[in-house]
């Protein structure tokens, strides 16, 4: 199984880009399923509510409004893995080794784990050092 990180699942959003159109490919060869977490979801969710809030007339609100309904849309055409009891105790040993480490990084690290699948994602920095993760970056 992949789980796609938040990085990547932006990119599958962006339809007419080339990192789109490549993962959507190497995607596709797999035989495996392809995941997100319900911690990318929260991740969106925030950062679409907050353009909302920020949005300053009505044409903008309604636009903003627009691409929070395509991010639901695209969050109901894949599978979403919850952060479940195995995921919590994960999360808390993550959390004391990796005191500096994001909170959500760290759930999203705990789900892959917990579901021994590969993380895709960008974000070589936070993840490389965390023991049982396995990581790859398909956006290049």
């Amino acid at each position: 199984m992949f789980i796609l990180d938040t990085d990547h699942f932006s990119f599958l959003q962006q339809v007419h880009s080339t990192a789109s159109s490549r993962l959507r490919a190497r995607l596709q060869e797999q035989e495996t399923s392809a995941a997100v977490t319900i911690i990318s979801l929260e991740e969106q969710s925030r950062g679409w509510l907050a353009y909302i809030k920020k949005a300053r007339n009505l044409d903008a609100q309604v636009d903003a409004y627009a691409r929070l309904r395509r991010m639901h849309e695209n969050f109901c055409r894949v599978p979403i893995l919850d952060f479940d009891d195995m995921a919590a105790v994960e999360y808390g040993r993550l959390k004391r080794s990796f005191p500096r480490t994001g909170s959500m990084d760290l759930k999203i690290a705990a789900i892959a784990i917990t579901r021994e699948a590969v993380l895709l994602t960008r974000n070589r920095a936070d993840f490389d050092n965390i023991p049982g993760l396995m990581i790859d970056d398909w956006s290049v």
